[in-house]
C-alpha cells in the first residue's frame, strides 16, 4: 500500500454543506485499487453521476422526490456533545419565521431575564397545563370568546376580587353596601316606613305596652334616649315591653325590622330577648345567660314549639372573628339588629349593622324544607324581654332604643275597605254643649292580631244643626254593654254607650257647620293610625266618635270606614 495516502481520514467540504471534499479521503482495497469512504454524517445511499477526479469535489444532490436524510451533532467549545445532560443554551433573541401553527404540549416558563421569544404567526395552545406560570406580561389580541376554567383547585387571581360578607371570593361589580331581597333581587326599589319609635321625651305609653313581675321596672334615660329595663335578684323577676301595634305584612313584600339595643354582659341565670314575637309566635335573638341563640317560635295544636339555633351553628358570619367580615360583635355595646323576613317565600334572616353594612349571621329557609309555615302568621309586635331565670343576685339591666319597620316597594293596595254606622235614626244628644259617644269600634278578640287602619268618617245632625266632634283613643265609656261583630271583618262596634270622659286622649276634633253636613272627614294616613292592642296583646284599643250640639235633643248620625290588611 502506498505510504503517501492515509489509511482512514474523514473529510467534509469546508464551504459548501452539500459538497464532499474527497481530497485525501481514499483508501486502497486489497487488490491495490482505490476505494472512497465518505463520512459526513449523511445517512443513506449517495449516487455519484459522471466521472470522478481525485483529488476533486463531488456534488451531492437532494430532491423532494429523493430526499437525503441527514442529522447533525453539535459540540460545545470543550468538544462535548450537546445532550439532555448538557443542554443547549441560547443567549439573545431567536427569531422564528412564519409558522402557520405552533402547538405547545408541555409547560413553557417565560421570564424577563432570559431574553424574549418573538413569534410571527399563529400560536395554538392545546391542553395547556393548569400549572403553567407566566412571569411577565402576556398580550392577547381580540378574542371572540374566552372561557376561564379551573378544576384542579388552584386559585385563579382576578384583579378586582374581594371577600363578600359570607367569606367567599367574588369579583367586585358594585359597592359593598348593596343588598338583596329574599327572592335574590337587588334592592333598588323604594321602601316605606310602616312603624317606628324613638324615646325622645317619654317611654311612649301610646306605642308600648309594658308588663312587670316581681321587682322588675323600667326608666327613661333621657341622655341616651333609651329605656333601661331591669330586674332584681329573685327568680321570676321579669319585664316585657311590646308594641301595641303589630307590624303589617303584605305577601311578596320584604319586611325589615331594625332594633337598637345593648344587652347586659352575659350572666348565668339572666335571660335577655329582642325581636319580632309575642307569646305565641315570632323570631328573636336570645341570650340565655350562657349562649346566644336565634329562635323561631310557633304555636301548634300540640302547644308552643321553638326552634333554637345556637351561635356555633349560625350558617353565615357568626361575628366571632372567624367569619368573612373579620368582625367580633360585642353585644354589651350598642348594636342595631335587623330581622328581614318574607313569610310568603319562607325566608327569615338576622343581621347586624357594623361599619354601615348589614352582616348576615343566619338565614332560615323554610320553603322546600318543612311542611308548614315557620310562624303562625306574620302580624307580630316588636318585643323586648328581660328575666331572672336562676335567682342570680344583683340588679340586671338591658337598654332598648329606637326601632323602625320597613317594607319594600312603594304604595300598593293595602287590603279590604269596610264601613260601619249608627242606626239611620241616629244617637240622641240630650244635653246641649255636652259630648256624647256616638259610635265606637275595636278589634274582635278572636282576631286580635288583625291590622285595622281607620280611614275616614262622617258626623252629621239629622236636622243639619251645627255640631262639634271628637275622636277618642281608649276613652272611658259608660254603659257600653253591647258590642256587635260587623259581618266578616276584624271589627266589632258599639252604639249604646251613654257617656264619655271628655278629658281622655283625643286623636282629632272639629266643627261641622250646617252647610258641611255629610262631608267625609279623612283620618290622616301619615299618622300611621292603626288600632293597637292592650294588656300584652290580649285586648283591643277602642276608637270612639263623640259629638256635641249647641242645642239639646239633637239626633246625630255617624259612620267610620277602615282598611283591613289581610
Amino acid at each position: 500500500m502506498p505510504n503517501n495516502i492515509p489509511n482512514s481520514t474523514d473529510y467534509e467540504h469546508p464551504n459548501e454543506p452539500n459538497l464532499v471534499n474527497l481530497h485525501k479521503a481514499m483508501e486502497y482495497t486489497n487488490d491495490g485499487k482505490p476505494a472512497i469512504r465518505v463520512l459526513s454524517n449523511i445517512q443513506g445511499d449517495i449516487i455519484i453521476e459522471g466521472a470522478v477526479t481525485i483529488p476533486g469535489e463531488v456534488t451531492v444532490v437532494t430532491t423532494e422526490d429523493n430526499p437525503l436524510i441527514t442529522h447533525t451533532h453539535l459540540h460545545d467549545e470543550n468538544d462535548a456533545e450537546y445532550t439532555d445532560s448538557n443542554p443547549f443554551t441560547i443567549d439573545g433573541t431567536v427569531n422564528i419565521g412564519t409558522m402557520p401553527n405552533v402547538t405547545l404540549n408541555q409547560p413553557i416558563a417565560v421570564t424577563d431575564n432570559g431574553g424574549s421569544l418573538t413569534v410571527d404567526g399563529t400560536v395554538s395552545v392545546d391542553n395547556f397545563p393548569a400549572t403553567q406560570t407566566v412571569d411577565g406580561t402576556v398580550n392577547i389580541g381580540t378574542l371572540p370568546e374566552v372561557e376561564i376554567k379551573n378544576d384542579t383547585g388552584n386559585p385563579i387571581p382576578v384583579i378586582g376580587t374581594t371577600i363578600n360578607p359570607f367569606g367567599n371570593s367574588v369579583v367586585t361589580v358594585d359597592d359593598d353596601t348593596v343588598q338583596h331581597t329574599a327572592t335574590n333581587r337587588r334592592k333598588v326599589s323604594n321602601y316605606e316606613i310602616t312603624n317606628f319609635n324613638t324615646f325622645q321625651y317619654t317611654k311612649d305609653s301610646l306605642i308600648w305596652d309594658e308588663e312587670t313581675t316581681g321587682t322588675a321596672s323600667s326608666i327613661l334615660d333621657t341622655y341616651e334616649a333609651v329605656v333601661v329595663m331591669s330586674v332584681g335578684s329573685s327568680t321570676g323577676d321579669k319585664i316585657v315591653r311590646q308594641t301595641k301595634r303589630v307590624i303589617p305584612y303584605i305577601p311578596g313584600r320584604e319586611n325589615e325590622i331594625l332594633m337598637q339595643f345593648y344587652l347586659q354582659a352575659q350572666t348565668a341565670g339572666v335571660r335577655q330577648r329582642a325581636g319580632l314575637f309575642d307569646d305565641e309566635a315570632g323570631i328573636y335573638l336570645e341570650d340565655d345567660g350562657t349562649n346566644y341563640n336565634l329562635v323561631v317560635r310557633k304555636t301548634t295544636s300540640g302547644g308552643l314549639t321553638e326552634t333554637r339555633i345556637a351561635r356555633a351553628n349560625w350558617n353565615n358570619d357568626k361575628l366571632d372573628g372567624t367569619g368573612g367580615s373579620g368582625h367580633t360583635i360585642d353585644l354589651s355595646k350598642f348594636q342595631t339588629m335587623v330581622i328581614e323576613y318574607n313569610w310568603f317565600t319562607g325566608h327569615a334572616e338576622v343581621k347586624f349593622i357594623i361599619d354601615n353594612y348589614s352582616h348576615s349571621v343566619h338565614q332560615f329557609e323554610f320553603n322546600n324544607a318543612v311542611d308548614s309555615v315557620f310562624t303562625n302568621n306574620p302580624f307580630l309586635p316588636v318585643r323586648w324581654e328581660l328575666e331572672n331565670t336562676g335567682g342570680t343576685a344583683g340588679t340586671h339591666a338591658m337598654s332598648v332604643g329606637s326601632f323602625s319597620t320597613m317594607s319594600e316597594s312603594g304604595i300598593v293596595p293595602l287590603g279590604v275597605k269596610n264601613t260601619v254606622s249608627t242606626p239611620l235614626t241616629g244617637i240622641n244628644v240630650t244635653d246641649s254643649n255636652t259630648f256624647y259617644p256616638i259610635l265606637s269600634i275595636r278589634i274582635r278578640t278572636d282576631r286580635i292580631k288583625g291590622v285595622v287602619l281607620p280611614l275616614e268618617m262622617q258626623v252629621a245632625a239629622l236636622d243639619n244643626a251645627p255640631i262639634f266632634y271628637k275622636v277618642f283613643l281608649n276613652p272611658t265609656l259608660t254603659g257600653a254593654t253591647t258590642w256587635d261583630s260587623y259581618t266578616d271583618t276584624h271589627i266589632e262596634f258599639n252604639t249604646d254607650a251613654t257617656a264619655i270622659d271628655p278629658s281622655d286622649y283625643q286623636i282629632t276634633s272639629g266643627y261641622i257647620s250646617p252647610t258641611g253636613q255629610g262631608a267625609k272627614i279623612s283620618l290622616d294616613a301619615e299618622a300611621a293610625f292603626q288600632i293597637g292592642r292592650e294588656n300584652m296583646g290580649t285586648t283591643s284599643e277602642v276608637i270612639t266618635i263623640a259629638a256635641a250640639s249647641v242645642s239639646s235633643n239633637k239626633d246625630i248620625y255617624a259612620s267610620i270606614s277602615w282598611i283591613e290588611v289581610r
